[in-house]
Formats: C-alpha cells, sequence, structure tokens
C-alpha cells in the first residue's frame, strides 16, 4: 500500500490504510484493495472498527480504542443500583435491634424470680450465731469516735460488720429484693448473719423526682404498693433500726 506506516513493537498492522482509504473520486481502486488485519492490541483493550457514512462507495473505516469495563461483583453492581433500599433496611435493622434490647429488659423486670434447688437448700440450713462483739446490744448508746476508733459512751471500742443492700441508688430507685421477700425478713437475716450496720445507699434524682414505684417491684410488700421512692426508703430505714 502506498504511504504505509508501520507500528515499532508488538503492534502489528498498517495503520495507514485508513488515511489511503479518502478516496478523491468515485473510481478510486484502492477500496478494492484488501483490509489490512487490526492491531493486536494489549488484553486490556479492544479494538473495534466503526463504518460512517463518507465520500466514495463506501464510509470511511475509524479505528476506535475502547478500554474494556471493570468487571464487579454482583452484590456490589447490585448495591449501587439501589442504595436507598440499602440505606432503608439498614435503619429498619437498627430499629429492630433497639426495639428488641427494650422488650427484652422488659420481660427481665417482669418475670417472677424462681430460686434454684442449691438456693433453697442453702435457705433450709441454719444460720450460725452471731459473734457476741458485733452485737450492738452490748454497747452503750450513742456511738462517738475517739481518734480513729469508734467508741461508745463508756469508751469500748466498737467495730462496723456492715452489708450493702443495694437498689435505691440505681435505676429503679428501690432497694433490691423487696419483690421477693419482706423487709422485716430481711432485716431479720442480716442481723442473724452477724452484721451491726446497713450501708443503704440513693441517688440524688431520688430524692429530686420521687417517683411512684412499680408494683412488680415490691410485691412482697403490700403495704408499699403505690408510695413513692421516698417513703419506702424511709420503711425499709425504719425496719432496720426496730431490728
Amino acid at each position: 500500500m502506498r504511504g504505509g506506516l508501520r507500528l515499532p513493537g508488538p503492534y502489528s498492522g498498517d495503520a495507514a490504510w485508513a488515511a489511503n482509504r479518502f478516496p478523491q473520486d468515485g473510481h478510486d481502486d484502492r477500496w478494492n484493495e484488501p483490509e489490512p488485519p487490526l492491531f493486536s492490541l494489549p488484553a486490556t483493550r479492544a479494538a473495534a472498527r466503526i463504518e460512517a457514512p463518507g465520500i466514495g462507495h463506501g464510509g470511511n473505516g475509524v479505528i476506535v480504542w475502547m478500554k474494556q469495563k471493570r468487571r464487579t461483583w454482583p452484590l456490589l453492581r447490585f448495591v449501587s443500583r439501589r442504595p436507598r433500599r440499602w440505606v432503608f433496611l439498614g435503619v429498619v435493622l437498627l430499629l429492630g435491634c433497639f426495639v428488641g434490647y427494650f422488650y427484652r429488659s422488659e420481660v427481665a423486670i417482669s418475670a417472677i424470680w424462681i430460686p434454684d434447688m442449691e438456693s433453697i437448700s442453702f435457705g433450709k440450713k441454719p444460720l450460725p450465731p452471731p459473734l457476741e462483739r458485733t452485737q450492738i446490744t452490748n454497747y452503750t448508746l450513742p456511738l462517738g469516735t475517739k481518734g480513729r476508733h469508734i467508741v461508745d459512751v463508756e469508751g469500748r471500742r466498737f467495730k462496723l460488720a456492715s452489708i450493702n443492700w443495694y437498689g435505691a441508688s440505681d435505676e429503679l430507685f428501690v432497694p433490691g429484693g423487696l419483690d421477693v421477700q419482706h423487709r422485716k425478713v430481711i432485716a431479720q437475716t442480716i442481723k442473724k448473719l452477724g452484721f451491726n450496720s446497713v450501708r443503704l445507699p440513693y441517688a440524688d434524682e431520688l430524692v429530686s423526682k420521687n417517683p411512684v414505684i412499680d408494683a412488680r417491684l415490691v410485691r412482697a410488700n403490700t403495704d408499699l404498693v403505690g408510695l413513692r421512692a421516698l417513703d419506702i426508703l424511709e420503711a425499709v430505714t425504719t425496719t432496720l433500726t426496730e431490728q
């Protein structure tokens, strides 16, 4: 072919055949020449010849290099085509987790405690006798301090043996166990175990809001049903003092 241009390197073929196909008149013999093969392109590209209408017997042969599309996973294509659907499903899943969490919390609060066999057998065993030195009745009240020691009126040293009764400082604002045992039974058990003082913490919010306590939390103390948090706390401290 006239005016042919060979490409160096791994590419083979004649790059000038497309330029030579522009006819000067309607009877150019170059249209009868066989077309050279397309370039041998790298694997990442593809060649295509687009026939466009032009001058002469045919059209202008134009070689176009097109970059192949990157392969994507079907799941990624599905997500990219429907992003709103995935956002909606994510919001629904998140709301479902919150609803399930609050539902399980409510079920746990309303469930009745059933003791296991080990707790039942322990409750049937007699408690050991308390130590005499821990009994407050053996000392003359009121108590005071002398240096770093706690003493009674007669100057005898008194040692605290305390137990913690939690619940009033938590989010429910009520001492624990009032739905299982009467407060008098709990106070007597504390004394029988040899404790002479009780740590009874409470929350500042209990004093400021003083909410009405749920009846399920004091079901073993029917006289406390319908009372507020401060009234229940006062009833518990009064029962402990009477023991």
